[in-house]
Formats: C-alpha cells, sequence, structure tokens
C-alpha cells in the first residue's frame, strides 16, 4: 500500500487537448465483503432477498 508521500495517482481524460488540474482528492476504500447464497435468498443489511420472488422477506 501506498502511504503520502509514496503514494502516486494518475489521472487520464482521454480527451484531444491538454488539461490542468488545479485540485484532485483521493480516498481508500473498505475491502469488499463477499456473501454466500444459501436457499437461493442473498442477506440484505439483516434481511434476505428471495431472488425467485424479488422480494425482501
Amino acid at each position: 500500500m501506498a502511504i503520502d508521500k509514496e503514494a502516486h495517482l494518475y489521472a487520464f481524460n482521454y480527451g484531444s487537448e491538454s488539461v490542468k488540474l488545479s485540485k484532485l482528492g483521493a480516498w481508500s476504500l473498505k475491502s469488499a465483503q463477499f456473501v454466500s447464497m444459501e436457499n437461493g435468498k442473498i442477506p440484505i443489511i439483516g434481511r434476505e432477498y428471495d431472488v425467485e420472488d424479488s422480494n425482501i422477506v
């Protein structure tokens, strides 16, 4: 992990003209959380989502 002065950030605009960035902010995200499906239901914040019925139960 790059922290403070060891970090580098590249910005691309994919345009035909150059741009100058006067300020650019960045942040880090938490790691992804993987949850397994059981009985065709996906847990959603303490509840389950029924994939077949498309209803929260």
